[in-house]
This record gives C-alpha cells, structure tokens and sequence, in this order.
C-alpha cells in the first residue's frame, strides 16, 4: 500500500533513511549524514510530498517529491532490495508527474544505474560543496518516454543522419544493441537487407513480449538494380518476420525520382516516411 506519510511514520522512516545512506553512500563521512539528520527529518520530509510504502504494516519504501518534481529522498529497506519494490513505486510515482529530477552520487553506481533503467537521463553533472562529490543530474521526462523508438542495425544509419535527429520530436534513433533500445511503448525497427544478418529474432520476440510494446518493421522493397541476392534477402526476412506488422515502402513510386536520387537520399526519405507513419 502506497499513502501519504503520517507523524507516527518518522520514527521508522528516519532509521530507513539513516541505514540507507549509510550503505549506498558510504564513500561519503558519516558526519556529513549526521549534520543532515535534522534537516532531512524536520524539513525535507514535510515540505515535499513525501508517500510510504507498507506491507503488513512495515514501511518497506520511502519517497519525497518537491513541487517541481525534483526527488529529495528515495529509499528502499535494506532488507528488502532486489525485490522489485522500488521499480514499482518509480512507476506509481510516474504517473503522477510528467517530469522527475534526482541528483545521484556518481560513486553511487547501483542508484545510477537503477535510475538509468526507469528512464532518466544525466543531463549535467557537478561537485557538491558540502562533501566535494560528484553528483549526477539526471531527468525523467514524460514526453521522451511517449516517444517512439527508431531502431537500427549498427553502420545502416550515418552519423550525420544520427546527429540531425537527435532532438527529432516524433522519435529516438536507437541502436538495437542498446539497453534502452526496448524501454518504450512503441518502436520501429528498420531492417537493411543489405546487413541483417546477426540480427535475433528470438531476442526481439522476447524483449516485446516482455515490455508490451506495440511493434513494427520498415523496409525498402528492393530497386530494380538490386542484385538477386539483395532481393531474395528481403524475402527471407519478411518470412522470418510475418508475424510482426511489416511497412515494405516502394521508393519506385516516388515522383520526379531517378534511381540514382533515391540511392542517394534514401536516408532523408527514410526519416519522411517514418514521420508520416507516426
């Protein structure tokens, strides 16, 4: 159960939060923690919007939220880590804010990575004055995550294509290699049949199983000066793939368009089609 904290909770929240810093930041001078005790407990708790989580009457997680949704304090019982528990209040809280802010210890290597595995993203980084660390900024962004993943193959897209569209507003380009290549609601794969080969489907069918995403193949159907071997790769992997939605796109009907232009700006037309489907 996931409620608003109560006075009676500060006791059992503050030994929570006392052992959990401890444990996770213990790079940092224990006097540093304990200089803090008094601000974390009398200020930060009751001046954000601060929510337990119990099971059988036992806070098992905590969670302080300014305002503006910068994460103040967020902590799971020692005793019950790698139980799911924290990625499942992460979730609960997300839906509530459409933008989340946490500064992590960049020694803190478990908090960061659980961080980047919900989705946030370092935007900065800087020393805290207080104990000389460094601290990562990290965000969460509501609008980033509703956006569609464009998945590729490794040396099928360009660096300059890559670059041009980092802040494309209607997708993410995303290496099917990467971690984060899955973490979303829906994804594009686009397949060269020029260099697919490596390329899992067994791995693929699990991760969108597993993350229920709503998912689709884009392929150029094969020129007239494609070679036999091009042509009958494109036809194994619309076999391979059938059971996935397949946008096979026949540059041949472009307007206006000789075989040497759509060689040439097949990328520019990849990116206008996969905006117009989206």
């Amino acid at each position: 159960m996931l409620r608003k904290i109560r006075n009676e909770d500060i006791d059992e929240i503050m030994f929570l939060w006392r052992n959990g810093v401890y444990k996770s930041n213990f790079f940092i001078n224990s006097n540093y923690w304990n200089n803090n005790y008094d601000k974390m407990q009398n200020s930060i708790l009751y001046n954000a919007n601060t929510k337990v989580y119990l099971e059988n009457d036992t806070i098992k997680a905590f969670i302080s939220i300014k305002e503006d949704g910068e994460i103040q304090a967020f902590f799971v019982d020692e005793n019950y880590k790698r139980q799911g528990i924290g990625t499942m209040l992460m979730n609960i809280i997300k839906k509530e804010y459409k933008y989340l802010l946490v500064r992590v210890y960049e020694k803190n290597i478990s908090s960061v990575l659980f961080f980047k595995v919900m989705g946030f993203k370092k935007i900065n980084s800087e020393t805290n004055k207080d104990n000389n660390e460094i601290e990562y900024i990290m965000v969460w962004d509501s609008k980033e995550s509703q956006k569609t993943n464009l998945l590729y193959i490794k040396d099928t897209i360009s660096d300059k294509i890559l670059n041009d569209n980092k802040q494309n507003a209607k997708f993410n380009f995303c290496n099917i290699n990467d971690k984060k290549a899955f973490d979303c609601k829906k994804a594009i794969l686009y397949i060269d049949y020029n260099n697919y080969e490596g390329l899992s489907k067994s791995i693929i069918d699990y991760k969108v199983r597993y993350n229920h995403i709503d998912f689709k193949i884009f392929m150029f159907t094969p020129l007239v000066i494609d070679s036999r071997k091009n042509k009958e790769s494109f036809e194994k992997i619309i076999k391979t793939y059938k059971d996935y939605e397949i946008i096979a796109f026949d540059c041949s009907n472009l307007k206006d368009n000789t075989i040497y232009d759509i060689i040439k700006n097949k990328e520019k037309i990849l990116i206008e089609e996969i905006e117009r489907i989206l």
